[in-house]
């Protein structure tokens, strides 16, 4: 008797499990690019430009180790969300369902929290560049990254 005929379900997550679609990819993709990057990249060019960093976490990371500091932090929130993706991909499994809708939906609000991130970081730093028309962006002047 094999592995997967005495646990069904092992033999189901490990075919599926990484077993990406296309879907999968793109918004995994959007995650690094908007989340990983995206937001670090402008969160270390609006502290290089004399900003300050809003949250106190990374704060006391910046303190304490300096900017990689804040890309370990980063690195730490991504390795979060792959074990969560795991841990949706098993709950589904063990529960017969399609855990996909669940690991999109994570991932969408990261997309989203990245761009939104970056987006807010470059209009910190439009500011702090004295760019015209840019201090209606932002709401609190000074409070930045």
């Amino acid at each position: 008797m094999t592995d997967t005929e005495r646990l069904p379900y092992l033999g189901m997550a490990a075919r599926h499990r990484f077993r990406l679609s296309t879907l999968h990819r793109l918004f995994v993709i959007a995650v690094v690019v908007f989340y990983g990057v995206g937001d670090t990249a402008t969160t270390i060019a609006v502290l290089t430009s004399g900003g300050v960093e809003a949250s106190a976490v990374a704060t006391a990371a910046l303190d304490e180790v300096g900017l990689l500091g804040l890309v370990g932090l980063k690195l730490l929130a991504l390795s979060f969300v792959g074990v969560a993706w795991l841990f949706l991909d098993r709950v589904g499994d063990r529960l017969r369902i399609d855990a996909q809708p669940f690991q999109l939906g994570m991932l969408a609000i990261l997309v989203v929290r990245g761009a939104w991130l970056a987006a807010w970081n470059l209009a910190v730093l439009a500011e702090l560049h004295d760019v015209v028309g840019a201090t209606g962006m932002v709401p609190y002047p000074g409070v930045v990254a």
